[in-house]
């Protein structure tokens, strides 16, 4: 099951990697204002589904006068009012809490480390600030990075998803995936045109999707991440909708 998670958030951490650092700061996960966390392993090596009560709570917490916030979860609901961006994820789904996500961040630069890609991405000092996912292995995640506003000036959304196609196919060939292929394709979210990326392989055997949209502002990036056995769990953009 970690090689899995690994494999849903590393994708991710390489969009990031395009993008030079201007003056970083750090981030933190998203403030966990209710239930949850997860259990990752079972008996079979699945994902388990139960939820904890937590009292976890980031530095960071959402802010309503539009200054930088890594977000707050209510209620299985991400919010970010920096961003704009109400997230709701499946009532099945549980969200890890900060003890959780620390240790899924630094596998992910492990890896990204043993491909030799680690400085890359800590350049762009990225941070995965929520993770959920529910026992039919559908995970969604929120990663931000600071890339300073002259960065974020030149690349769009769609330059920082193409940059990164072929690296992508490499990590994710190099972790044992089959058949990835990988598309940037238009997508309607909060009601606007963006492109997003989508990967497709084979995971063990199993269909493996994944979509990215990302959302660039002020000097920062936040990319939204569904993964799954279907490209049906591509449907929880659907459910994603402005604050304001």
């Amino acid at each position: 099951m970690k090689k899995s998670i690994v494999v849903i958030l590393i994708a991710t951490m390489i969009a990031f990697g395009v993008v030079g650092c201007g003056k970083a700061v750090a981030i933190e996960p998203a403030a966990l204002n209710t239930s949850t966390g997860f259990s990752l392993k079972s008996a079979d090596d699945t994902v388990l589904g139960k939820k904890e009560t937590s009292t976890s709570s980031a530095s960071e917490t959402s802010s309503s006068n539009g200054e930088f916030t890594s977000g707050e979860i209510k209620d299985n609901v991400y919010e970010n009012t920096f961003f704009n961006v109400k997230f709701p994820v499946a009532d099945d789904m549980v969200f890890a809490d900060s003890v959780k996500l620390a240790e899924l961040n630094n596998t992910v630069i492990d890896t990204l480390d043993n491909k030799g890609a680690k400085e890359t991405v800590k350049n762009g000092n990225p941070m995965v600030v929520a993770y959920a996912e529910n026992a039919r292995a559908t995970s969604f995640n929120v990663a931000i990075t600071s890339a300073g506003k002259l960065a974020t000036a030149v690349f769009n959304e769609k330059k920082v998803l193409e940059a990164n196609r072929e690296t992508v196919v490499k990590e994710f060939e190099g972790m044992g995936l089959s058949d990835v292929t990988t598309s940037v394709e238009k997508t309607t979210f909060l009601g606007e045109e963006h492109d997003s990326l989508i990967v497709r392989g084979k995971i063990q055997g199993q269909n493996f999707s994944q979509k990215m949209i990302i959302l660039i502002k002020d000097g920062y990036m936040a990319a939204f991440t569904i993964s799954g056995l279907s490209e049906d769990s591509f449907s929880l953009f659907d459910g994603a909708t402005k604050i304001e």
